[in-house]
């Protein structure tokens, strides 16, 4: 966010929509709301969607979101854990602590 001009329209989508991109993809309901920050009825998958045109590196922190916090609601630890090593590598800084974190305290996670 820190790389984006407070006034920008990519910075005002990612202030007030952040609840979005951290609720479960399955989960996201189906009724239009009018949303001031692109001035149109959206639903909160066409939000997304704009967000994602905006934004377009968060297409893939969205998708590995997802994918980690249906694995972790499964409770399939061997996936989890398996594309959280294999991710790892090619990931910014900030996801990366995040990542190591629950690698740090896997055995608690298992249990």
């Amino acid at each position: 966010m820190k790389q984006y001009e407070k006034e920008s329209l990519e910075y005002r989508s990612l202030k007030y929509y952040w609840k979005l991109i951290q609720k479960d993809s399955r989960k996201l309901s189906i009724h239009a709301f009018y949303s001031r920050t692109f001035r149109e009825t959206l639903t909160p998958r066409q939000c997304l969607d704009k967000m994602v045109k905006l934004v377009p590196e968060l297409k893939g922190y969205y998708d590995l979101y997802q994918l980690l916090l249906f694995h972790l609601q499964e409770k399939n630890t061997e996936q989890f854990f398996g594309l959280i090593q294999d991710t790892l590598p090619q990931l910014n800084h900030i996801f990366k602590t995040a990542l190591n974190t629950f690698i740090r305290y896997k055995k608690y996670i298992v249990k």
